[in-house]
């Protein structure tokens, strides 16, 4: 019998789950209208710009915080001085970020020519420095949110930033008319306002030093995790870079879109992470941690496939009941990357399990092979299938990429785990979809009707293979779930 002082209070861990699902799905809504609007109004080509420049964007993003945010996760439980960690890592990293968009700024026009990038570097890729220097400011402090248990002001600051990055799109693009140079300006406003804000949270939150012991401690544990997450951030941008070679930038743009509508299905499921990851790192070192993470990992996988599944069903039609015809096709790539996000997230319990186990090495050689396997598929069968066969090497290198990290972990803690229950799973949805798709010759209403009860029974027999009520997963989840464990 656990005590009372181990028991996760259930109530508040539900209660938070939800803010953060509110938090996920209604900015994601928001962003919808937002892409509909943006497929009336700026040409596939133009769109294609910005994805691209989107993408190094992301590159930076790791290089930006350089996973020392892996590190605040994995010690903010156990820190007795807590506003020195805050500080240690908060300000460490501004003075990173200042020294990273300086050489971007100075490097990237060399950059640019040795690519021979098919369109100007000037306004965008600058405008795109500018906001992620910004941006950089807010990464620690949304941690911080989540270790101290303030969904609620984690919703409230999503929920803000959405309303006025889409006020301030809809002005620049059907007031001022600048196109795509529009979004750049919305996002730099956006970028400098919340870092102001989060500069003076930090600020209240911390000591204004930084504690050279907790530094190299710090760097220590997460230097060796950055080349990993380097690796993963290459992925979408060699993406990127390969349809901009071998296809053209219509399609680039085309398949931007349907990234950004599967972005809806990425943050849904990064929602359900983001509920139980503090508990997860918080009971790893509790003997009971293998029976608790796998309960855990079973709950995740039931609510992500069936994110994965619905959205993927759906999305033709949402696709084109909302987006110009000239985008009508990026449906396909959603329901490609839906499969994809089902893996990352048997990914990403693996990834968990690594940080517990301090292995951080072996993330960065899963996230080679992953690395290897998508340039080689995709320089291969791009040409041959065009932009969709992207979504299908992504899942053929984060399948590596977790058998590469399952062979390298250590066992005791991943005991009765039955991935290949996952797997099962991950064929039935591909097999599904394939399937659903002659539907679409019939009338749109009795598509979409046939569509409800195929998901229906898929959701009764998703339910049923894991041995989890609805009740299990909404009410009291982690409670009950220790008392079975």
């Amino acid at each position: 019998m656990h005590n009372d002082s181990e028991n996760i209070n259930s109530e508040k861990l539900t209660k938070n789950s939800v803010l953060y699902l509110l938090a996920m799905v209604l900015p994601r809504a928001v962003n919808f209208i937002t892409i509909s609007l943006y497929t009336y109004h700026v040409a596939p080509a133009e769109y294609g710009i910005y994805g691209y420049t989107a993408t190094i964007g992301a590159f930076l993003s790791v290089l930006s915080c350089m996973d020392l945010n892996v590190y605040y996760l994995r010690t903010y439980g156990l820190a007795e001085d807590k506003k020195t960690l805050n500080g240690t890592i908060y300000w460490l990293m501004a003075l990173w970020n200042i020294v990273l968009t300086v050489l971007s700024l100075c490097l990237m026009p060399l950059v640019w020519r040795l690519l021979d990038v098919s369109f100007s570097y000037w306004p965008y890729v600058p405008l795109m420095l500018v906001g992620h220097f910004f941006t950089s400011f807010e990464i620690l402090p949304t941690r911080t949110y989540r270790l101290k248990g303030e969904a609620k002001y984690y919703l409230i600051r999503i929920l803000t930033r959405t309303s006025l990055n889409v006020g301030l799109c809809a002005m620049f693009l059907l007031g001022l008319k600048n196109g795509i140079v529009g979004r750049y300006y919305a996002d730099i406003i956006c970028s400098v306002v919340f870092g102001i804000v989060f500069i003076f949270y930090m600020r209240r939150n911390s000591y204004f030093k930084i504690d050279l012991k907790i530094a190299k401690e710090a760097l220590k544990f997460s230097l060796p995790i950055v080349p990993s997450d380097l690796l993963n951030a290459a992925i979408p941008m060699i993406n990127t870079m390969l349809i901009a070679s071998y296809l053209d930038m219509s399609s680039l743009g085309i398949y931007t879109v349907g990234l950004s509508l599967a972005s809806v299905v990425s943050m849904l499921t990064t929602a359900i992470t983001f509920t139980f990851e503090p508990e997860f790192y918080l009971r790893s070192a509790k003997p009971d941690f293998p029976r608790y993470a796998k309960k855990i990992k079973d709950i995740q996988i039931v609510i992500v496939v069936w994110i994965c599944c619905g959205c993927g069903l759906f999305v033709r039609e949402a696709a084109m009941l909302f987006l110009s015809d000239r985008y009508w096709n990026s449906w396909q790539v959603v329901q490609i990357m839906a499969v994809y996000y089902f893996l990352v997230a048997i990914g990403g319990y693996l990834y968990g399990h690594a940080a517990v186990q301090g292995r951080t090495k072996s993330i960065t050689f899963a996230c080679l092979g992953n690395f290897i396997i998508l340039v080689v598929s995709s320089i291969i069968l791009l040409p041959i299938f065009g932009s969709n066969a992207l979504g299908w090497t992504n899942c053929l290198g984060i399948l590596t990429q977790i058998a590469i990290q399952y062979a390298l972990l250590e066992r005791n803690s991943l005991k009765g785990s039955q991935f290949t229950r996952d797997y099962f799973l991950i064929a039935a949805t591909i097999i599904l979809f394939i399937i659903s798709r002659p539907l679409h010759s019939l009338s749109i209403w009795i598509c979409i009707l046939l569509k409800v009860f195929t998901f229906a029974v898929y959701s009764f027999l998703l339910l049923a293979l894991y041995k989890i009520r609805i009740k299990d997963i909404w009410e009291n989840t982690v409670k009950k779930l220790r008392k079975r464990a």
